[in-house]
């Protein structure tokens, strides 16, 4: 599952980042808290595939669709269930 894919309000673990991804924006990402194993919310979707606001800890990053896509997680409740 891709982050773009999470409903609203809904929960996931950060998995990887994709090879599509420029390295720089996998930098700027990670210095804004996204990094593989954090928890992240999605918080608003946009009308028209418009940008997804997330929260990553205590960051808020709205995110285009071509990022999103991008980005794998793992539902939040796969997770609990595994632990």
């Amino acid at each position: 599952m891709t982050l773009w894919e999470l409903a609203q309000h809904q929960r996931a673990i950060v998995d990887k980042f994709l090879s599509t991804i420029d390295p720089k924006y996998v930098q700027r990402l990670q210095d804004l808290g996204l990094h593989a194993g954090e928890e992240v919310r999605c918080v608003r979707r946009s009308f028209l595939a418009g940008p997804r606001v997330y929260q990553v800890g205590g960051n808020f990053v709205a995110l285009e669709k071509y990022l999103a896509k991008n980005i794998t997680v793992v539902r939040a409740s796969l997770v609990e269930a595994d632990a």
